[in-house]
Parts: C-alpha cells; sequence; structure tokens
C-alpha cells in the first residue's frame, strides 16, 4: 500500500477518534419553546398528532427541557435552570 495513503488514513481515523468522542461534551441543553399548539397544512388549530400520524413532528409534539428559571440574589438575578446562565 501507498505510504501516502497509509498516512492519510492514520490522519483521518485520529481526526475521527479526537473529534467525535468529544462532542457530546461540548452540547448544552436548550430551553423548550413553550409552542404546545399544532397547526394543518392550511393553518387551522388541531390537536398535536401521535408519531405515525400526520402533521407529527411540530414543535408542539414535544416538550423537551422546558423553561424553568430561578431568582438569586434576592430577585436582581435570575439563572436559566435549563442552561445554567444567570
Amino acid at each position: 500500500m501507498n505510504p501516502r495513503r497509509i498516512l492519510i488514513s492514520i490522519v483521518l481515523l485520529a481526526s475521527f477518534l479526537i473529534i467525535f468522542p468529544t462532542a457530546p461534551l461540548l452540547a448544552w441543553p436548550v430551553p423548550d419553546t413553550g409552542q404546545t399548539t399544532c397547526y394543518d397544512d392550511v393553518g387551522n388549530v388541531i390537536s398535536c398528532p401521535s408519531p405515525g400520524q400526520r402533521f407529527y413532528g411540530q414543535d408542539g409534539c414535544y416538550s423537551i427541557n422546558p423553561m424553568s428559571f430561578t431568582k438569586l440574589d434576592g430577585g436582581n438575578m435570575v439563572r436559566d435552570n435549563v442552561t445554567g446562565l444567570i
């Protein structure tokens, strides 16, 4: 096998092993939007569909990391409990 090809393969493998295992460590939670309403294709409000039903997958179908806040320091500062930002 060509030495140049071996070197390229080693560099690509090393890059993959360095980048992908650390990617989840660099991610942070994102607060939910609070959207709870779902719509059909012409804009009518509908009950939020279940997986496999038409129009499933809208933001209103999910509740992930609901908004949550805590007052700090006598109420002058607020912490976002999802992201930890103050």
